[in-house]
């Protein structure tokens, strides 16, 4: 049943998140040691597997979108420390070399 829940949670968020991919066009990997590989993953949590590793210089990463997405206005709204935990549970859906995957924010620029 976990593992249901899981596997629609993570179709809803991929498709909502497809659906409007706000930011940049691309990414990179930012914060990860030279000689070090930054896991993607198949779903926005670190409780999903990993699909492959990318090496600490990867760039023209695809945005597909991140969740959750605030819109300027619904960003205004929030006080100090609900900012900080939309940005704790950021994810990001991304392609490189046509694999798709889920990298956590942090990791991410423009």
């Amino acid at each position: 049943m976990r593992v249901q829940v899981i596997a629609f949670v993570c179709l809803a968020l991929s498709t909502a998140v497809t659906k409007a991919a706000d930011g940049p066009d691309y990414w990179r990997v930012t914060g990860i040691a030279e000689g070090e590989e930054l896991n993607m993953r198949r779903g926005p949590s670190v409780q999903f597997g990993i699909s492959i590793k990318l090496p600490h210089d990867t760039d023209q990463l695809l945005n597909l979108g991140c969740h959750p997405e605030f819109g300027q206005e619904e960003w205004e709204l929030l006080d100090k420390k609900e900012r900080q935990l939309a940005k704790d549970m950021r994810w990001c859906r991304v392609m490189h070399q046509g694999q798709t995957g889920w990298i956590f924010s942090r990791y991410l620029k423009e």
